[in-house]
């Protein structure tokens, strides 16, 4: 699995967390688990989603270790000038 995507029902906001383990040129170590988030809007049309699986755009090639969906954030998030940055975090 290379990514994960959601979708939820109800009011308001979540956050899908992806966390990934590979090469990361994107920033941080090289080698080694990234993490990977963006917010969701319920009952929207759109699956926001992550894929661990960017050398082109970031230079990322892993694998997808675990995924969950969550109302706070469990990780860290993006820095704001990051090509995938969620202003929703």
């Amino acid at each position: 699995m290379s990514g994960a995507a959601a979708h939820c029902g109800g009011d308001g906001t979540y956050i899908l967390e992806v966390d990934c383990f590979g090469v990361n040129l994107a920033g941080g170590p090289v080698f080694g688990p990234y993490f990977k988030s963006v917010t969701g809007y319920a009952d929207s049309p759109n699956h926001p989603s992550r894929d661990c699986m960017m050398p082109t755009t970031l230079g990322q090639i892993g694998i997808a270790t675990d995924a969950r969906i969550t109302s706070n954030p469990t990780r860290p998030g993006l820095p704001s000038n990051a090509y995938e940055y969620d202003p929703g975090r």
